[in-house]
């Protein structure tokens, strides 16, 4: 939703739901594998999100997406724990004046003022392997990322 400011007075849900309709879904909690609640759509939740479960009991995050079953995991706590991902495809790179040669550069994923270090494995002209020198436990698809070398932007994909 983070990207979505250009609705302005419109409500995200009332947009989302608009354009994609509503598919019933279950609520799981990742580390017991209970069925905790049902959603409208896992396209309501992102990862890392906490207002909106309408579970007791919380506080609940989400920590995981699985888009073929339309389930969305969560867990309980403060600080809820999801590994990390190491590894990411991105796709629909546009380069700024392009592709950098193979080797270390820095990724910016999501929001937030965190680069990465990063080795970039161009797959395509298009599409890179990603390897992050640290786990990223918040990574899901359809986010951005976007690559630097110091303080000059290279260019973005989005997370496949």
């Amino acid at each position: 939703s983070q990207g979505m400011c250009f609705l302005g007075k419109i409500n995200y849900r009332d947009f989302v739901r608009f354009h994609l309709g509503e598919a019933r879904g279950d609520i799981v909690e990742q580390a017991s594998g209970e069925k905790k609640g049902e959603h409208p759509g896992y396209w309501f939740y992102t990862i890392g999100q906490r207002h909106g479960l309408q579970l007791g009991g919380g506080p609940w995050y989400v920590t995981d997406k699985d888009v073929a079953n339309n389930i969305v995991y969560i867990a309980h706590g403060s600080a809820p724990t999801r590994t990390g991902r190491r590894e990411l495809i991105a796709k629909q790179i546009h380069w700024i004046a392009g592709a950098p040669e193979h080797g270390t550069l820095h990724v910016k994923l999501r929001h937030g003022p965190a680069l990465v270090p990063c080795q970039v494995q161009m797959l395509a002209p298009d599409r890179a392997h990603i390897s992050l020198s640290t786990p990223d436990p918040g990574i899901a698809s359809g986010q951005h990322a976007v690559f630097y070398d110091g303080e000059i932007c290279l260019g973005g994909g989005i997370i496949a």
